[in-house]
């Protein structure tokens, strides 16, 4: 019964700084709402490593910032129409049956782009891999490399920006 409490307070004193958090990410006050519930859910779920943070403030903040960016990631797999099955079957470069022509491009583009990661150097190309493909957060990505999560970052930024450059050369823009 004291956890309650004590979650309450907390949650009391910082729900606005999370739903301001969140409004900047989504620009959509019934996803703020949702968003908000569930990262006070995770945030309950693991009360005891919150309390103990040295500062729970910046910690939720952080919680808020994630799930809101995962929700717009998830968004924009969804408006793209691209099922986790059809995503799969896209990038082996196999035909979706529901639209072949549209996923016949896209596996050219798919292949265009793995031929652009192989030329980059190793932690480069393993952190493009990782974070583009794979969908792998930056703090797991430094632990496969063996490095700071500011490096993964680093690594992660200077292959995306080499590999900006590969697509343009192939006559990719965008």
């Amino acid at each position: 019964m004291e956890d309650v409490v004590r979650f309450e307070k907390f949650v009391a004193r910082c729900r606005v700084r999370m739903a301001q958090t969140l409004w900047r990410i989504l620009d959509d006050i019934n996803w703020v709402e949702e968003i908000l519930q569930q990262a006070m859910l995770r945030a309950w779920r693991k009360r005891e490593l919150l309390f103990a943070h040295a500062n729970p403030v910046a910690l939720m903040r952080r919680i808020c910032l994630h799930m809101g960016y995962d929700f717009l990631r998830a968004k924009i797999r969804r408006e793209k129409g691209l099922d986790k099955y059809r995503q799969d079957c896209i990038y082996r470069g196999l035909a979706s049956p529901e639209q072949p022509i549209e996923a016949l491009l896209h596996a050219e583009l798919m292949a265009t782009v793995r031929r652009g990661i192989a030329q980059l150097p190793g932690h480069q190309q393993l952190a493009v891999q990782r974070r583009l493909l794979g969908e792998q957060s930056y703090a797991e990505i430094a632990q496969v490399i063996g490095c700071e999560i500011t490096t993964a970052r680093l690594h992660f930024w200077r292959g995306k920006r080499s590999l900006r450059k590969f697509m343009q050369r192939e006559g990719y823009t965008g």
